[in-house]
């Protein structure tokens, strides 16, 4: 199965997470791939879903990858403030464990 048809099979059950996931997946691909103009348009895309689902789990994956997405493009401040994202979830997921 591609990732196009699980993005339709979740868009059909009104799953936001695994569209968000999936659109995250291929954006990686695209990155790896040196693919930035698509990467970016599909991490905006997966953002989008997983700020709707509150997911802020996977959320934070994709802060990274853009985070390492802009440094490789020596987009400094723009890899800083994603970087301060991921790392502001990271906190706060730390923070409810401790609190557990």
């Amino acid at each position: 199965m591609s990732y196009e048809n699980a993005i339709k099979i979740f868009e059909q059950a009104d799953n936001l997470r695994g569209m968000g996931v999936s659109f995250g997946n291929i954006a990686y691909i695209f990155q790896k791939q040196d693919q930035e103009v698509d990467a970016m348009l599909y991490y905006d895309t997966a953002m989008y879903y997983l700020d709707q689902a509150e997911d802020i789990f996977y959320l934070e994956n994709i802060y990274a990858n853009l985070s390492e997405l802009h440094h490789k493009a020596d987009r400094l401040d723009e890899a800083y403030a994603y970087l301060l994202k991921y790392q502001e979830i990271r906190d706060s997921i730390s923070s409810d464990e401790v609190l557990r």
